[in-house]
């Protein structure tokens, strides 16, 4: 679950520590409070309701979080060695990663108790306030459809058409997961473990004779 604060209700809860600061009835000067919706709701459920409002399909594929943080490790592995940074900003990969699987919420009773904080505007209408503030993003804005963008890139007048291209240009999401999962796979087997073709079709050969052995005296004792 995932705390989310409405822009207009921090607004409305600084009115209301300037408010008790200025009735003197509790001292509230130098502390610290937290502001929330009150809403709590799971992140990727927030993601959806942006998308979903904007006419976008809700993401369908579900990974789980340990492969998506072994695949940034990789990420941020192969970057280091090819001598670049991963990213040019300040907030890391890896921590979007935690911030979208963890639970994050905050007691906001501190803040009801001696400000008097209430949300004066709801989760929901906050979305809907969110998603008409970014209307030029929807799907169906005349910015999205007279923006040329089904027009075709380089890259896709170079590769054609085929399950090549569709791979490498995401035009089929779990196929190309499934080839990037695979490569992926590879690279951590040959790799990082130190494995070379060889031993590793030697390896596969074996598991595949054991299979067939026991598989032969399962067939005979039925």
């Amino acid at each position: 679950m995932s705390d989310f604060t409405y822009v207009e209700n921090v607004a409305h809860a600084h009115i209301c520590a300037a408010e008790t600061m200025d009735s003197w009835v509790v001292s509230v000067a130098g502390k610290a409070f937290f502001i929330t919706n009150l809403e709590p709701i799971m992140f990727w459920e927030f993601i959806s309701l942006i998308l979903e409002g904007l006419g976008y399909q809700r993401p369908f594929i579900k990974v789980p979080t340990w492969m998506v943080s072994y695949v940034v490790i990789l990420s941020q592995y192969i970057h280091d060695k090819l001598g670049y940074r991963m990213y040019k900003y300040s907030v890391s990969p890896h921590y979007i990663v935690q911030l979208a699987s963890r639970n994050r919420t905050f007691d906001c009773s501190a803040a009801q108790k001696h400000l008097g904080y209430s949300p004066v505007v709801s989760l929901e209408d906050g979305i809907k306030s969110t998603v008409a503030s970014f209307s030029h993003l929807s799907k169906y804005s005349s910015f999205m459809r007279f923006g040329n963008f089904d027009e075709q890139s380089k890259a896709e007048k170079l590769l054609g058409s085929g399950i090549v291209a569709d791979v490498l240009l995401w035009r089929d999401e779990r196929r190309t997961f499934m080839c990037f999962l695979i490569l992926a796979l590879a690279f951590y087997w040959f790799f990082f473990c130190g494995k070379t073709f060889t031993s590793s079709a030697a390896q596969l050969l074996l598991l595949v004779t054991a299979i067939l052995y026991g598989y032969g005296i399962l067939a005979s004792d039925m």
